[in-house]
């Protein structure tokens, strides 16, 4: 799949510094959050990852990483490996993965109904639990209080809501807010 001529290039995503054991180590973050898997590197890993620009073929990055770690010679079998890992969870920008947000897109698009993105994080899961979350944003202090709105008996004028543009604000910090919208 990969040999030295090949020009591996990293889609943008955010390298975050984590302390595990007293040591460091680097978060790759998807911003996009497409990447099926978060991955952990070593700042040497994370070294020879960003060598992955398109720009350098493999065999310029062995060479790379060893005037970088002085001498230190990369067996293919070790770069290939974590390419292998990197393309597994889309984080390499090539047609792969192009194949895959096109998927992504499609899927998307014919969709009649959009995912509940931070169901279950920002607000409960469950319907019966994000009706009665809700509701508390009304009763709350900071709240619009309960609707009073009639509604009309004739059913053909009823609508159903199916939308609502309000700002953005996390729910967990102030749902109540939202009642005002």
């Amino acid at each position: 799949m990969f040999d030295n001529n090949s020009y591996p290039r990293m889609r943008f995503v955010e390298a975050i510094p984590v302390e595990h054991k007293k040591q460091v180590f680097f978060y790759l973050r998807d911003p996009l959050e497409i990447a099926t898997a978060p991955l952990v590197f070593s700042p040497p890993e994370l070294y020879l990852v960003t060598l992955f620009d398109g720009r350098h073929s493999l065999h310029d990055v062995k060479l790379e990483f060893g005037r970088k770690f002085r001498g230190v010679m990369l067996l293919d079998e070790q770069i290939h490996s974590l390419l292998e890992e990197l393309d597994t969870h889309y984080y390499l920008d090539n047609p792969r993965f192009q194949q895959y947000i096109q998927k992504i897109q499609k899927e998307f698009h014919q969709s009649p109904v959009r995912k509940a993105w931070h169901a279950g994080g920002s607000y409960a899961a469950e319907p019966t639990q994000l009706k009665k979350q809700i509701d508390e944003f009304y009763t709350h202090p900071n709240g619009a209080g309960i609707p009073n709105g009639k509604l009309t008996k004739d059913k053909s004028t009823q609508q159903t809501l199916r939308a609502i543009m309000v700002p953005h604000i996390d729910l967990r910090v102030d749902g109540p807010c939202y009642t005002h919208a």
